[in-house]
């Protein structure tokens, strides 16, 4: 054998653990500190009163939203604006209302924060929550006489994703019937209305139900403006229509956080 060949075999012979060695760390720090940077699941928890459905910390070319689904975990309703701040690490503190106004036992408070600062895509980030709101004590939120202000305080870790939207609320209306004679007034119409966010079916959401368009010759009216939805997501009124001299079509829709789905009731 070669003086030089000889000299890489003994080489290699020698140091071959060495080398065995740094390929073990190096997958060590792929796994133990590359790999969970890289997929973090975002993580949001309250110490009392709230939980936390969904979380997200959002980033495009203007800005950062930190979107929280939360619900009213507590045997009270919540009477009036609901204020959350959201404090990210060193990108600052900010502070936005809540939706939707009043909450009951159960229900759902949607809250988008616009940061001061922007915080750079894939960033892994730890902060702190605090959401302020006034407790019903004497009952029923509709018929509230005596509240608390009480504030809780919450925790989140996640991964900064490049998407600054607002919370992902999904929002349809369907009708049934969809259409009818309108000879054959008086006629209700069921109105269903299913809510989501986060891909996750939402209970006691409150959906507001309402007329857009309707033509002169048709008379019709919606017997319960909001509806809370059912632990299927899924908020149910009707359209009641009294009287119509002729054809025509009317526009119902859905409103929830901001959101309008829309759909048609046509008379022929």
């Amino acid at each position: 054998m070669p003086i030089k060949a000889q000299s890489a075999v003994e080489f290699l012979s020698t140091y071959a653990w060495a080398f065995l060695l740094m390929a073990i760390v190096l997958v060590g720090l792929y796994y133990f500190i590359v790999l969970p940077a890289q997929s973090i699941p975002p993580r949001c928890q309250f110490a009392y009163g709230l939980v936390c459905e969904g979380m997200s910390v959002g980033t495009n070319s203007t800005s950062t939203l930190v979107n929280l689904y939360l619900t009213n975990g507590q045997p009270y309703d919540l009477a009036g604006n609901v204020i959350a701040t959201a404090s990210v690490g060193n990108y600052g503190t900010a502070s936005a209302t809540c939706a939707t106004t009043d909450i009951v036992q159960g229900g759902i408070i949607l809250c988008s924060i616009p940061m001061p600062s922007k915080v750079p895509v894939g960033n892994n980030v730890a902060g702190r929550l605090y959401v302020n709101a006034s407790v019903c004590l004497s009952g029923p939120v509709t018929g509230c006489t005596q509240s608390q202000s009480v504030s809780y305080v919450g925790n989140f870790t996640t991964q900064v994703s490049a998407n600054a939207n607002k919370i992902p609320v999904s929002l349809s209306i369907s009708v049934s019937p969809s259409s009818f004679s309108h000879a054959s007034a008086p006629q209700s119409v069921g109105l269903n209305a299913h809510v989501s966010i986060f891909g996750n079916p939402v209970r006691a959401a409150g959906v507001l139900f309402t007329i857009s368009s309707m033509p002169a010759q048709i008379s019709a009216s919606i017997s319960q403006g909001i509806a809370l939805s059912d632990p299927n997501g899924t908020a149910s009124t009707s359209l009641y229509v009294a009287s119509a001299s002729s054809s025509g079509s009317l526009t119902v829709n859905a409103v929830f956080a901001g959101i309008t789905a829309t759909n048609t009731v046509t008379l022929t």
